[in-house]
């Protein structure tokens, strides 16, 4: 038997609700909130909105053996309703095709109870609630000669009353001969041009059509098209907008189909977010005019690299100046390769950065800045690497990261991408590595 909380009880959850915080305080309390929320979902039949829940887990422990075991069981419970849909829809047709109409009309219902959102089935149960109107029944000629543009020609015959009351039968020795009943239905399907559509239903039947297409158009088609197609063309909607400058519009617009893109289009999406972001703060920051001044001054730090890009934004400012010439001469004689790794900087090109920058330290082993710059550029050539799904590769940047400082994320990575050296990648790969953020240099 089950319990249904009445008005007291919700108040009384209401109130311990507002008593608990209203964040776990620890990363084992976020995990059983997320396998409780998900459970809930599950339980009430919304497998989806559960895999989604309990996905959010491997953002927290990539490794959680519970949080796969439930996703896969809502994933093949999700496929057994999906094919339990398709076979009562395919049983549906078959029936509508065969004039079986009350059986496919209870199919269709038996579809929408497991996919309320089946816009198939919700066609044909619209068809079959407005039939055409079936052709008139043989009737007695009307009296005087004249047709009877009166009568109610969806009663047939057998089921209309005689004057006694009693229903006149279609056979018999009352029959009216054939030709005589055709003349007043031929006459009042020429006066009344629609006679097997009630207007009402059409009318109705139009405004769905309206409606449809009017919800198409302002869903951009993700209503009428696969999510595939969907955000293909957000990206390519989001490219427009930046070119125009509307960086802004561009981040929300992908950010609302970050949970719709999967897998290699996952990982455009959250890369075209951060770019733009990245765009949008270097927007926002107040450029200074690059001087000598400041050249030197970065310069006298050690911050060789730093000095080349202001000297060359300089540069291209003011064209043969003296001074700045002056300066990058000295910052070449350090190392030739500095000033292509300023310029791999401004490109983001990560694999060239880690490659000129290893250069440089050849010749200058204690060069901090330009070893900060090595390792940035080697963890986010790695990230790109496992995202692209070549976990060797990036499993061997992220070793060559770790021999040379212990840093607390390439080694939770790297045990990552060693555990996926010997097995395909699944969803708790693709959402892990598709969250992890590029690292930033100045």
């Amino acid at each position: 038997m089950e319990f249904h909380p009445g008005f007291g009880d919700d108040f009384g959850a209401e109130a311990d609700a507002a008593k608990e915080p209203t964040e776990p305080e620890t990363p084992d309390d976020r995990i059983q909130a997320l396998l409780d929320q998900g459970q809930e979902e599950f339980d009430r039949g919304d497998f989806q909105a559960a895999v989604d829940t309990w996905s959010r887990i491997y953002l927290i422990d990539a490794q959680h053996g519970e949080a796969e075991r439930r996703i896969g069981q809502a994933r093949r419970r999700r496929a057994e309703m999906d094919r339990a849909a398709e076979q009562h829809f395919y049983e549906a047709r078959e029936a509508f095709e065969q004039k079986r109409l009350d059986d496919a009309r209870a199919l269709c219902e038996k579809v929408l109870k497991l996919q309320p959102q089946h816009l198939e089935a919700h066609d044909m149960l619209q068809r079959l609630e407005t039939p055409a109107a079936p052709p008139p029944p043989p009737s007695a000629p009307p009296l005087a000669g004249e047709d009877d543009l009166f009568r109610d020609d969806f009663v047939p015959a057998s089921m209309a009353p005689s004057a006694g009351g009693a229903a006149v039968p279609s056979v018999g020795p009352l029959a009216v001969p054939p030709r005589e009943a055709e003349r007043p239905a031929r006459a009042l399907r020429a006066k009344l041009p629609l006679p097997y559509i009630p207007l009402p239903w059409l009318g109705i039947g139009v405004a769905v059509v309206v409606l449809l297409l009017v919800a198409g158009f302002l869903l951009r088609g993700r209503v009428f098209s696969g999510g595939g197609g969907a955000v293909a063309d957000a990206l390519a909607e989001s490219e427009q907008l930046a070119k125009q400058g509307r960086l802004q519009e561009a981040v929300q617009l992908l950010q609302s189909l970050q949970g719709q893109a999967e897998g290699e289009q996952a990982n455009q999406v959250n890369q075209r977010v951060l770019e733009y972001q990245r765009r949008l703060k270097a927007k926002a920051a107040p450029q200074q005019v690059p001087d000598s001044k400041i050249v030197a001054d970065a310069l006298a730090s050690g911050r060789r690299v730093k000095a080349m890009r202001l000297l060359r934004d300089g540069l291209a400012r003011v064209p043969g100046d003296p001074e700045l010439l002056k300066l990058q001469s000295e910052i070449t004689s350090y190392s030739q390769a500095i000033l292509a790794l300023a310029d791999g900087i401004g490109n983001r090109s990560w694999e060239t950065i880690r490659n000129l920058a290893g250069q440089v330290l050849k010749e200058h082993p204690d060069d901090a800045e330009v070893r900060q710059i090595w390792a940035v550029a080697t963890f986010n050539a790695a990230i790109q690497q496992l995202r692209k799904y070549q976990v060797a590769q990036g499993h061997g940047l992220l070793m060559e990261l770790t021999k040379q400082s212990p840093d607390p994320e390439a080694l939770r990575l790297q045990e990552l991408a060693k555990s996926y050296l010997s097995r395909p990648a699944d969803p708790r790969y693709q959402i892990f590595v598709s969250n992890v953020e590029l690292r930033t240099l100045d």
